[in-house]
């Protein structure tokens, strides 16, 4: 049992209307994965200049446009992770339904207007159950501890209250727990007994991480296209979000007494996300020359504007307690209770080409530039009328906005993909896909993006429940398929390998601030260089009549 003096020990949980958001979580839901049917899968997602594919409604949807039979197809797989480890229902191998939707081609008998099609898509566009798994790791002497001592520095003046005992509690969750499982150990200046002159925040040995993400985001897409002449098909897609994210951290720290006796520390940190969201996208697809096979694409998505609802709850277990204390560990925890806010995500621009040799083999290759810069994020702002009742607004998280224009940068996603048909029935694909990092070389979760600046005080990370993140590199994605066809019945099978590189950071301070100009220089958390490996399995079937 380790004994550190305190006002009071107490095992509380708040609730107060507000929580973290932050540049991970915006680049998160601006991001999407590689998916849809196997058949588009197999070839890298390169299908959006050949177009007559159901997928390619969420990209142009003048591919849509291209179909001149209706089309009924869903999408199963199974995702295996050679490295992952089983934690809280979290596996190597886990399935997925993935897509569902059908195309109504209708001919018109124009002179120049050849089809109208109608199309419904629903996709996976974010498969969110994943693991990550640290441990034994070195902290260099510093510990979570300093993130929470580093609030209460920045705002903890401006965000406390005393309680009638003597005790304090503060607005901001890790802070409150912190101090409440004597993580931290104040003392307070002259004469003052809450005017903190040092936080004292305890030093840790090593660390074990673990965290795992389930839900996704499902995306309903319902599409309007146009062929005019076999010669220009334009197309139009709104697409619906529904959002479903769930997040478990499980932290522990090794603390060494003056004995060198280690002892454990415990946090973890629950979030939950619900929402929705809706976008728009507009394509085109030419044929340049006429009487040739090849074409050229064109699409433009607008932001996706989503309003969430999230919860969040941090609880913190210490091997701390007061003196006098019979017991032999400490718990405190804070819950946010439930806060609505807005993203707003970047558009996205693609470019695509595409021909056809012999009716045997098709290739498609496109570039796609995502500008994750003009992301930001809004809260709600109640303001009274004269009936006494209540009007809603939103308003910038202008510092959470400068971290997003300082640590995201733009997107670059090439697509590249081929298929060879073999006889009559049966035909290959194969493609690759590549996704340049989302991050700017530096980028950490700050805790105090308000910290020096003249915003003011920012809702999204005033009250942050977790202190790590993971900066993501470049994603690789080689593709492989196979497909089958006789008459109207048709199945597809994929396979998809992903790579991406990652770092992981526990948390990003190393020691206790005296200025704001130490944020971005304390870096001194050395970071865990991750290869994340991901091997998918896709069977489509689908019927076209």
């Amino acid at each position: 049992m380790m004994k550190r003096t305190h006002l009071l020990l107490v095992a509380l949980v708040l609730v107060l209307p507000l929580s973290a958001q932050d540049i991970y979580k915006v680049e998160s839901f601006s991001s999407e994965d590689l998916n849809g049917t196997a058949r588009y899968v197999g070839m890298g997602g390169a299908m959006n200049a050949l177009g007559a594919e159901i997928s390619t409604m969420s990209v142009n949807p003048a591919g849509i446009g291209l179909y001149r039979r209706s089309d009924f197809s869903m999408t199963g797989s199974l995702l295996m992770e050679k490295d992952a480890k089983r934690f809280n229902d979290i596996g190597r191998s886990r399935a997925s339904f993935d897509q569902i939707g059908f195309v109504w081609s209708t001919p018109t008998r124009g002179n120049s207007l050849k089809f109208m099609n109608f199309g419904f898509n629903y996709r996976k566009s974010r498969n969110l159950k994943n693991y990550i798994g640290i441990e034994n790791i070195s902290t260099n002497g510093a510990s979570q501890a300093i993130s929470a001592a580093n609030l209460g520095y920045m705002y903890g003046g401006d965000y406390y209250t005393q309680n009638t005992n003597g005790s304090l509690s503060f607005k901001m969750p890790l802070t409150d727990a912190a101090y409440n499982s004597y993580m931290l150990e104040p003392t307070f200046k002259a004469g003052s007994t809450t005017a903190v002159d040092s936080w004292n925040p305890t030093n840790a040995n090593v660390y074990n991480y673990y965290r795992e993400q389930h839900g996704g985001i499902h995306e309903f897409d319902f599409n309007l296209s146009f062929n005019f002449n076999n010669s220009l098909y334009a197309g139009l897609t709104m697409g619906v979000y529904d959002v479903d994210w769930n997040s478990h951290l499980f932290y522990n720290e090794g603390i060494a007494d003056g004995a060198g006796k280690m002892h454990d520390y415990f946090m973890s940190n629950d979030e939950t996300i619900n929402g929705n969201g809706f976008d728009l996208k507009l394509g085109v697809i030419f044929r340049p020359i006429k009487n040739s096979p090849f074409r050229i694409g064109m699409a433009f998505s607008t932001p996706t504007w989503y309003n969430l609802t999230g919860n969040n709850i941090v609880l913190m277990n210490s091997p701390f307690v007061a003196v006098g204390s019979t017991k032999t560990e400490t718990q405190a925890g804070y819950r946010t209770g439930d806060f609505d806010y807005k993203i707003r995500t970047p558009w996205k621009l693609n470019v695509s080409m595409a021909t056809t040799i012999a009716n045997r083999l098709a290739l498609d290759a496109e570039y796609e530039y995502k500008h994750l810069p003009a992301a930001s994020v809004r809260f709600a702002s109640y303001n009274p009328d004269i009936y006494g009742g209540s009007w809603s607004s939103s308003y910038r998280d202008a510092a959470i906005d400068n971290q997003i224009d300082t640590w995201l940068r733009g997107q670059h996603t090439l697509r590249l993909g081929a298929e060879l048909c073999l006889d009559a029935n049966f035909s290959t694909r194969v493609g690759y896909n590549y996704v340049s990092s989302p991050f700017n070389d530096g980028a950490f979760l700050n805790l105090y993006p308000n910290a020096g600046t003249s915003y003011k005080d920012s809702e999204s990370l005033l009250n942050a429940t977790g202190t790590d993140y993971v900066n993501i590199g470049g994603t690789n994605r080689f593709t492989l398929g196979v497909g089958y066809h006789k008459k109207n019945f048709y199945a597809d099978l994929a396979y998809q390998y992903q790579q991406r590189n990652m770092t992981v950071y526990p948390f990003h301070d190393t020691m206790e601030y005296t200025s704001d100009s130490q944020i971005a220089a304390d870096h001194g958390v050395q970071g865990q260089k991750l290869k994340n490996v991901q091997n998918r399995l896709m069977l489509t079937v689908g019927w076209k009549f």
